[in-house]
C-alpha cells in the first residue's frame, strides 16, 4: 500500500582457501585463493627443485610432494685443503672435481637436500700415490705340481656344469616345442603326422590332451593309409621348492619367513604423506612396521593360472622383456627376469586377504575401494608404506592388525607413464603387459603397478603387522 518490505538475508560464501603461504620441507609456498577441491601445482622457491600438489579441501591446503633444497657452498676442506666449489647446486646433482696441483685423486661431490656429501673424497700427495702398495709374497705353485686327483675333480666339476647348462636349454627348447603344438592343436592346424610322442601324465598332474584325425577322416571318408593319431602333452608344473602339498587350497603360519619379510617392509617404507593417506588412514602417518606374523599360501588352482600365463608371455617373445627392477628385486627367492617376475604388496585387511588368496584376484571389483587413477585393475606398489594407505585393521582376533598381501608377479614389458588416465588401450596397442604408474617422478611420491590381467599376479604370502609411530 505504499511501502516495500525488505526482508534481512546473508550471502554466505562457499568454502575456500585464501590465498598465503603453506611450509613444505622448509620452503615457504605461496598460492592464491583456491575454491573448494580446486587443485594446482606450485613449482617450489628459488634455492629448491621439485613441485608441489596444493588442493584446497574444506579450508585447508593439502599438499603432495617435496621440496628438495639446493647446496650454496663455495669452500669446503678435504684432507687439510680447501677446496673451491661452484656454488648453487641443485637437489641430487653431482660435480666432480681434481685435486689441487700437487695432489691426486678425485672429489665426486654430491648435493642432497642442503647438505654437500662426498664420502670417496681423498687427495694424496704424488710422492705417495705414485709408490706402488707392497704386496705379501705369495708363493707361485705350477700346475704341473698340483695332485692329479684335484685336476682330474676340476674337469669334472666344468663337465657336470655344462651338461647341466646344455640340459636345461633342451628341456626350455622341449617345453616351448610342446606349448607351440598344443596351441596348433587347438587351433586345428596340426600336420599330418605326430609332432610329439605319446605321453601319458607324472607325478598326479594331468597332461593336456588333444584329439585330431586326418581332413579326409572329417569328411567320413577315412582312407586306409591315414590313421587318425591322439596327440598328448604332458607339461608338469614346477612348484616352489618350499612348498609342502601338491594339490588344493592351504594357508600355513611361515614363522622363518618373519624376518625376511620384516626387513623387505622396512627396506621399502617411506614416510610420505599423500591424498591417499588421508582418504583412506585419516592422514596419521606411520614411520614403519612390525611384523607379527606371515602366512604361505599354496593354492595350486591359482598358481597354475599364474604359471601359464607366465609361460604365455615367454612364449609369445623370442626374446627376455627389457629388464625392469623394483624395490623388491633380488631380495626374497629366486624369480624368472626373462618376465621380470617380482614381489609385490597389495594392501587389505586380515579377513579380506584370506579371501583373495583362495578366491584369486576379480578384475569385476578392480576400483571398489579405493578408485582407478589409470584405469580398472590390480594395483600393486613396490613400497610397503604405499600398500599400508589403503590398509585396515581386522576384527575379533585381528583387532589392531593391518595385513598386505605380498605377491608374484609377471610384469612383463613394462609400460611407464607419469599422468592418470585410463591406459588399457595404450597398453594393448603398444604391446606391453604391465603398466608403472610414476607418481614418483611426477610428485615425489611413489609408484605403482597396474595389472589388468588376474592371471599376473598370485598372492603367496599374508603378511599380518602393526604401524609404528613416533
Amino acid at each position: 500500500d505504499g511501502y516495500i518490505n525488505v526482508t534481512e538475508s546473508t550471502c554466505q560464501r562457499s568454502s575456500f582457501c585464501p590465498g598465503g603461504s603453506v611450509l613444505v620441507s622448509s620452503a615457504e609456498i605461496l598460492h592464491d585463493n583456491l575454491d573448494d577441491q580446486e587443485q594446482v601445482i606450485v613449482p617450489c622457491p628459488g634455492g629448491f627443485s621439485g613441485s608441489i600438489d596444493l588442493t584446497c579441501q574444506k579450508g585447508m591446503i593439502l599438499t603432495e610432494g617435496s621440496c628438495y633444497k639446493g647446496c650454496d657452498q663455495t669452500f669446503t676442506n678435504i684432507s687439510g685443503l680447501q677446496i673451491k666449489l661452484p656454488g648453487d647446486l641443485e637437489h641430487e646433482m653431482q660435480w666432480k672435481l681434481e685435486c689441487p696441483e700437487g695432489h691426486s685423486g678425485e672429489l665426486p661431490f654430491r648435493c642432497l637436500d642442503g647438505n654437500l656429501t662426498c664420502p670417496d673424497c681423498k687427495c694424496l700427495p704424488r710422492e705417495l700415490s705414485t709408490v706402488a702398495p707392497v704386496m705379501p709374497s705369495v708363493q707361485q705353485v705350477e700346475i704341473s705340481e698340483l695332485p692329479v686327483a684335484a685336476l682330474a675333480a676340476a674337469v669334472t666339476a666344468v663337465v657336470l656344469l655344462l651338461c647341466f647348462a646344455a640340459g636345461l636349454l633342451w628341456h626350455r627348447a622341449v617345453r616351448r616345442k610342446a606349448m607351440a603344438a598344443a596351441v596348433a592343436a587347438a587351433m586345428g592346424d596340426i600336420p599330418t603326422h605326430s609332432v610329439l610322442p605319446k605321453s601319458g601324465t607324472r607325478s598326479g598332474r594331468s597332461g593336456h590332451s588333444v584329439s585330431h584325425s586326418t581332413s579326409a577322416a572329417s569328411s567320413g571318408s577315412k582312407p586306409k593309409d591315414e590313421a587318425s593319431f591322439e596327440l598328448v602333452v604332458d607339461l608338469p608344473m614346477a612348484l616352489p621348492l618350499y612348498w609342502a602339498t601338491n594339490h588344493g587350497i592351504h594357508i600355513f603360519p611361515d614363522p622363518n619367513r618373519i624376518g625376511e619379510v620384516q626387513n623387505l617392509m622396512t627396506e621399502t617404507w617411506m614416510s610420505h604423506y599423500t591424498r591417499d593417506r588421508l582418504l583412506h588412514c585419516g592422514g596419521r602417518v606411520p614411520v614403519g612396521c612390525r611384523v607379527a606374523n606371515v602366512l604361505r599360501v599354496e593354492n595350486h588352482k591359482a598358481y597354475a593360472r599364474y604359471s601359464s600365463y607366465k609361460d604365455a608371455l615367454r612364449t609369445k617373445r623370442s626374446q627376455p622383456c627389457k629388464r625392469f627392477t623394483v624395490r623388491t628385486s633380488g631380495k626374497i627367492n629366486l624369480l624368472d627376469e626373462s618376465v621380470n617376475e617380482a614381489y609385490l604388496f597389495h594392501g587389505t585387511n586380515p579377513e579380506s586377504a584370506q579371501s583373495i588368496c583362495r578366491d584369486f584376484f576379480r578384475m569385476d571389483r578392480a576400483g571398489t575401494s579405493s578408485g582407478t587413477m589409470f584405469g580398472p585393475g590390480i594395483y600393486l606398489a613396490e613400497n610397503a608404506s604405499k600398500s599400508d594407505e589403503y590398509a585396515k585393521e581386522g576384527s575379533g582376533v585381528y583387532v589392531g592388525l593391518c595385513a598386505v598381501l605380498l605377491c608374484r608377479c609377471s610384469m612383463g614389458e613394462v609400460l611407464t607413464v607419469s599422468q592418470a588416465g585410463d591406459m588399457q588401450e595404450r597398453l594393448r596397442d603398444g604391446g606391453y603387459d604391465s603398466l608403472c604408474g610414476d607418481r614418483l617422478a611426477a610428485v615425489g611420491t611413489y609408484r605403482e603397478m597396474v595389472f589388468f590381467n588376474e592371471e599376473a599376479v598370485y598372492p603367496e604370502f599374508i603378511v599380518i603387522y602393526t604401524r609404528s609411530f613416533e
